[in-house]
């Protein structure tokens, strides 16, 4: 269940940079992105029990920004046009941002185990 953290914080870092980072706005959307996903995964690595309410936050935040403002959702046919061309391509950029996720969630659960606020418990040896 870890590891459902990665995509849902890359989905909401994107509906909420979508929301409020204005076009063009590369700090802002860099800094949400890194904390957005770093910080949600070392959340669910010190605290495994309450995964699931992350999760729900997260989607929660996202929901809230889209909805507080007003952001307005593309065309149908310009949506399925470039969900098409994503999924015809030879790299795809879902499979990407999925893989960059649990390198993520990899690197923090090895860093993880050096610091005290990380279970002893969840580590592979003593």
């Amino acid at each position: 269940a870890i590891t459902a953290v990665a995509p849902v914080a890359v989905l909401s870092v994107q509906l909420i940079g979508l929301a409020l980072a204005p076009k063009g706005s590369r700090a802002l959307s860099s800094v949400l992105g890194v904390l957005g996903v770093t910080a949600p995964l070392h959340l669910a690595f010190v605290a495994p029990d309450y995964v699931y309410y992350l999760m729900a936050a997260l989607l929660s935040a996202a929901g809230v920004s889209l909805f507080a403002t007003g952001c307005k959702f593309r065309e149908h046919r310009a949506a399925i046009q470039d969900l098409e061309e994503a999924l015809n391509a030879p790299r795809k950029p879902f499979v990407s941002t999925y893989r960059g996720g649990m390198m993520m969630a990899t690197i923090l659960a090895i860093l993880a185990v050096d610091f005290q606020n990380f279970e002893r418990r969840l580590a592979k040896t003593e």
